[in-house]
Formats: structure tokens, sequence, C-alpha cells
């Protein structure tokens, strides 16, 4: 029982973090995290290959975060993506490093929240 509860104890303040709330500027200092971002999508891309990228702050090469949606991810085929341009939105996934520009990648549905 004691065990238990100390496991209990020990993984409640890194759930704690898996909600925090940062706007696209300050991705970049969150990798690692899994994190909920607020901003809004200057530009949509998808390429041939049907990967989607969102960008926020700017455009590519200058953007402070992308969300990118690959080929596979089940929202790939959401045809409401290319309206997204202009839009403030919610990520909910995890900040990674990508050629020095922070981004996360979205696979479901729920990651990704027009708000």
């Amino acid at each position: 029982m004691f065990f238990r509860v100390f496991i209990l104890i020990a993984i409640l303040p890194i759930a704690a973090l898996a909600d925090t709330d940062i706007s696209d500027q300050q991705a970049a200092q969150h990798l690692g995290e899994k994190v909920r971002v607020h901003g809004t999508v200057v530009r949509v891309h998808r390429t041939s290959g049907g990967v989607t990228y969102l960008d926020f702050g700017a455009p590519y090469p200058a953007q402070t975060l992308t969300g990118w949606i690959p080929a596979d991810s089940e929202l790939a085929s959401d045809e409401h993506l290319a309206e997204l341009r202009g839009k403030r939105v919610r990520l909910d996934g995890t900040v990674q490093l990508f050629r020095g520009k922070p981004e996360i990648k979205l696979m479901a549905r729920s990651a990704l929240i027009v708000e």
C-alpha cells in the first residue's frame, strides 16, 4: 500500500506539468515538455506527400513554432486545415526541436483545437 501511495505522489507533479499553457513564442523554452500552446496560424502548407505544416508567429523560415501533421495522422485528411490561416488555435503535445525551431507533432484530432 505504501509503495502505491508513493508512486502516486511522485507522479502527480509530472501530470500537472502536462497541462502547462504557453504561447507559441514560449515554445522554444519548453523543449521536451508536454504543453498546451495557444497562438494564431500564419501559414498552412501541405506538401505533395500529404504532410501539413502550421506555422505560428511568422511564415517559414522565421516561425516561432510549427505544428506538423504527418500524412498518416487522422488529421491529415481534414479538409478544413487550409482554413486555419488567421485562426487562433490550441495545440496539445510535446515540443521538439527540428533544425533549430520548435515543433509539435499532431497525430490526433484532439491535439488541435480552434479557439
